[in-house]
């Protein structure tokens, strides 16, 4: 099922059950997480740090409340991105 396909998904749940909806949620913030590492991984550098640590913890919070309706599903994708980004960028200024 591709990303488009689960944010569809995501919608028409939106007027069925919650669990429904949880579950639909669930997958696509499975779906940003498994791209994201995938992508990580194919560029084959990361550097941890406090940053991508405090990010990963936002990330999971920001996803308790993606699960819950108090945020929403760009706010987890964002943080992903930002988590990326710090990680990449942690080798690429250590390595230069």
């Amino acid at each position: 099922m591709s990303y488009l396909e689960i944010a569809l998904k995501a919608i028409e749940d939106l007027k069925t059950e919650p669990s429904a909806r949880q579950e639909s949620l669930q997958a696509s913030i499975n779906a940003i997480a498994e791209k994201t590492v995938a992508e990580v991984i194919n560029i084959g550098r990361w550097k941890s740090s406090s940053e991508t640590i405090r990010l990963e913890n936002e990330a999971e919070a920001i996803q308790r409340k993606v699960i819950n309706g108090k945020c929403q599903i760009i706010d987890y994708k964002e943080t992903v991105r930002k988590w990326k980004a710090a990680g990449i960028q942690g080798v690429t200024a250590n390595n230069e």
